[in-house]
């Protein structure tokens, strides 16, 4: 877990460092999205993320998102969002994002006004997650 903190740490100091231009240029961070209320997952929320340009819908901008990427979202036009939520990539396709989103987390998102929302990656849970599991597989005495 403490390689998670570690990578988590470098990438709050990436974004509060990097220009949301270079984030965008390298992938870590799309602008422009809206949210839709899809379906629930248990007691999360799944949002669909359609990114829009110039009021049109387009396909995705280059990006590194990947199902089990944490990721945080937040209202674009507010420098510091304290309402900003974080969640995880479910399902990556060409034209849009699913993530899922904590139930009382998702009370933020407003998906029936067009609302430009900004997605920011963070670390991906479900390697670590592995790579925690083999070591713990790794190290257990053969019985």
């Amino acid at each position: 877990r403490e390689e998670y903190q570690f990578e988590r740490g470098i990438v709050e100091e990436r974004l509060r460092t990097w220009s949301t231009a270079r984030l965008e240029r390298e992938g870590f961070t799309i602008c422009g999205l809206r949210a839709i209320s899809k379906r629930s997952l248990y007691q999360d929320k799944v949002f669909r993320l359609y990114y829009f340009k110039k009021g049109v819908q387009r396909p995705l901008p280059f990006h590194r998102f990947g199902v089990g990427d944490s990721v945080r979202l937040s209202v674009m036009s507010r420098v510091v969002d304290e309402k900003a939520v974080e969640g995880m990539v479910l399902d990556r396709r060409s034209k849009y994002l699913e993530i899922c989103i904590k139930a009382a987390d998702a009370i933020n998102i407003d998906s029936s006004k067009e609302i430009a929302y900004r997605l920011d990656c963070f670390v991906n849970r479900i390697s670590y997650d592995r790579m925690l599991l083999a070591l713990q597989l790794f190290t257990q005495s053969a019985t």
